[in-house]
């Protein structure tokens, strides 16, 4: 499987096509066709970015803005709330994906009401994104209880039970959890 973020334009995986021996594509004619066929649909993309928003931010409220007769033309793909500000994220193929003129006036709008708006590909692109949101919260230590006479911890936000090893969230209510045990604690 071909590693699409290597080539930054689609003029470069046409020229790596054409001389790769694996795959046959004589032309850049054949290479144009073999990029559209085997590159994954702006769905898989979507679908990643959702998933990696939610691993950052359990909490957050995110939806795929539904696309047509009654939707509003040009909303990003990809929206979300997180710590009460809005984010859309107009999610593009890589190598072919080109915004529209409404989608381009959306993201200006958004940007106009307050909120933010980005044209992404790759899910490690919302890491960069959303540094400033993932560092404004700030972990809390989870608290030391006693529990039908054994050890166990409890949520500081919400005080709902979390176990004797709590992971990095509260499962009730999407807390960052300051571990001081794990390689977490230890900076690892």
């Amino acid at each position: 499987m071909i590693d699409w973020r290597q080539f930054s334009t689609e003029e470069e995986a046409i020229n790596y096509l054409k001389t790769a021996k694996d795959i046959t594509c004589a032309t850049s004619t054949q290479a144009k066709q073999y990029i559209r066929k085997n590159l994954p649909k702006e769905s898989y993309y979507q679908t990643k970015i959702m998933k990696r928003i939610r691993e950052l931010f359990p909490t957050a409220f995110v939806w795929k803005a539904a696309a047509g007769a009654y939707g509003r033309k040009g909303i990003p793909d990809v929206c979300a709330i997180i710590n009460g500000k809005y984010y859309g994220f107009e999610v593009k193929r890589p190598l072919l994906g080109v915004l529209s003129e409404i989608q381009k006036k959306t993201i200006e709008q958004i940007k106009d009401a307050g909120g933010k708006a980005y044209v992404v590909t790759y899910e490690d692109e919302i890491d960069r994104i959303l540094r400033r949101e993932i560092d404004a919260v700030t972990p809390m230590e989870p608290r030391k209880t006693i529990v039908r006479g054994s050890e166990s911890y409890c949520c500081p936000a919400c005080y709902s039970e979390i176990g004797i090893m709590p992971g990095r969230f509260c499962p009730e209510c999407g807390q960052i959890l300051k571990l001081t045990y794990g390689p977490e604690a230890r900076g690892d």
